[in-house]
């Protein structure tokens, strides 16, 4: 019972942490434009599946990684520049630039299976180093997932944090016509934000790749997982985006492991309709002050 634990706890810090990954790619884009980032998952898609081709084509691994993130941040930049900046900065309302990237969306996961087809793609394991705790053999994969995860994580902290680009992130964020009227560019800012999930994404994706293969199909399952760990957490905080992604994957673990793998997904979504019930904004959203309805 103790080592079936420990392997539930394990997958389960694994899967949060890519669930994580999506989660601050809603939480970046939506800080800065109060839009629903829908590609997010389909970023982890493009990711694990342009990584599995070019190591496909003889490439060596970490190569393979390195132009498979390099082409996701292009194609978010690319994605951004033709179909998201012009509404966004003519004003467009909410629905409209929802309505915009979720058709960027569909015709995301049409187009990759119009281009590889239904075929897996997988990564083999970044390095074969083991870890053993309590007769628990920890599989490479999963120690790859935790640590880049830290990294990042530590990475984006530091940049949102410590860097001009950081406090002007966080100045548009907060109030873009003061920002705005400071000598910064929003609508850059929120280029850039779209371009950083897009690295998200990717590095989710690619480190992804050895524990599960990759299909057309798994942006969507990716976005709404995201959706729902960042909603968990609190839309307008990476910290919450993290601690959501973790909560999600624990509890689709613990659900599959001793209970049902057949239950994984209802109960995932009870823990959110439960938290939101008595938070609606999320475990660390801020709680808006309105008057109630009678």
């Amino acid at each position: 019972m103790i080592e079936q634990t420990l392997w539930v706890l394990f997958s389960g810090i694994t899967l949060g942490c890519i669930y994580a990954f999506v989660a601050l790619g809603f939480v970046i884009v939506y800080s800065m434009t109060k839009m629903f980032n829908l590609c997010a998952g389909e970023f982890v898609m493009l990711g694990a599946i342009l990584a599995g081709i070019f190591y496909g084509f003889g490439f060596p691994l970490f190569l393979s990684i390195a132009l498979a993130l390099i082409i996701c941040c292009a194609i978010g930049a690319i994605t951004w520049i033709v179909f998201l900046h012009h509404p966004y900065s003519s004003g467009a309302s909410p629905l409209t630039l929802l309505l915009v990237i979720a058709a960027l969306a569909i015709v995301s996961m049409g187009s990759a299976y119009m281009l590889w087809g239904t075929a897996p793609r997988s990564l083999p394991e970044f390095t074969h180093l083991k870890l053993v705790v309590a007769g628990v053999t920890i599989p490479p994969q999963f120690l790859w997932v935790w640590g880049v995860s830290a990294l990042a994580v530590g990475c984006l902290f530091f940049l949102l944090d410590r860097t001009l680009v950081g406090k002007a992130f966080r100045a548009c964020s907060e109030n873009p016509v003061a920002a705005r009227l400071m000598g910064i560019n929003p609508n850059f800012m929120a280029f850039l934000s779209f371009v950083l999930a897009a690295l998200l994404g990717g590095i989710a994706g690619v480190i992804s790749a050895p524990v599960t293969t990759a299909s057309y199909a798994m942006g969507l399952g990716m976005t709404i997982k995201g959706c729902l760990a960042a909603m968990l957490g609190g839309i307008d905080r990476a910290q919450g985006a993290i601690i959501g992604g973790l909560i999600l994957g624990l509890a689709e673990s613990f659900a599959g492991g001793f209970i049902s793998t057949e239950f994984m997904e209802a109960i995932a979504l009870g823990l959110l309709i439960a938290i939101l019930l008595f938070r609606h904004e999320g475990i660390f959203g801020i709680r808006e002050e309105k008057f109630c309805r009678k």
